[in-house]
């Protein structure tokens, strides 16, 4: 809301408001074990995460494979794709490093990979890929995807706002055209939990701190509005 320039208030005020209209469900929160291989990441291109996942189509096999920016969420390159080979990772990664000019840069300037221990992704080929150009590759416990959460977190998104919530894809290009499509949503509109309620194209890009800003002034200034009115009402009932 405050995003949308609809009403200033804090988190707090919204809640007691849905509480108690009866708008908020009471359950026990699960306890979960905590994750560990949490990586902390000061900035962009720092750290990215690498993952592929199954989408549906009905005209066979197709795999989603995201290179993405562990910062902001940025989704810096996906690819729909009928294969999942160690080639794919390879060409995924090169479009990723291309579209983000990190081919051109020192070496100490491109990003650590982080990934699971799938096949495609400890083949001697994609391994000499990244060796060939200084990428630091970071493997994730056996049986343990939390540590590689952020992508698994996106691609459970994907899936959950899009994919599930309508019949499955007839064609590749299809699903193509429509998970683009998404994508573009997630990154450019989609505000994000995670990273202070900014879309992840306005983290990526360092204009977060500027819009986060703006709201704690619009906010600042809405609490001084209803200070004012609410003075006034009481000199009112006093006179």
């Amino acid at each position: 809301m405050q995003h949308d320039g609809v009403v200033f208030v804090s988190p707090s005020t919204v809640y007691r408001v849905l509480k108690a209209e009866g708008l908020v469900p009471s359950y026990d929160t699960p306890k979960r074990q905590a994750a560990d291989g949490k990586v902390e990441v000061g900035a962009p291109n720092e750290v990215w995460h690498i993952d592929i996942t199954y989408i549906p189509v009905s005209e066979g096999h197709t795999y989603l494979i995201t290179v993405l920016d562990g910062y902001s969420r940025y989704p810096v390159h996906h690819e729909l794709s009928q294969t999942m080979t160690a080639d794919d990772m390879q060409r995924v990664m090169s479009r990723a490093l291309s579209k983000t000019g990190l081919f051109e840069v020192d070496e100490e300037q491109r990003p650590a990979l982080i990934s699971d221990n799938g096949t495609q992704l400890v083949a001697k080929s994609f391994q000499k890929f990244l060796n060939t150009w200084k990428i630091e590759h970071r493997r994730i416990a056996v049986r343990h995807p939390e540590s590689n959460g952020k992508i698994e977190v996106f691609h459970k998104t994907v899936k959950h706002e899009r994919i599930y919530i309508q019949e499955t894809y007839q064609t590749f290009y299809e699903a193509k055209d429509d998970l683009d499509d998404f994508i573009r949503y997630y990154a450019e509109e989609r505000l994000h939990q995670g990273i202070g309620f900014v879309t992840p194209k306005d983290r990526y890009t360092g204009k977060d701190e500027q819009i986060i800003e703006q709201r704690q002034r619009n906010h600042q200034k809405s609490l001084e509005e209803r200070m004012r009115k609410n003075r006034k009402r009481s000199q009112r009932h006093v006179a």
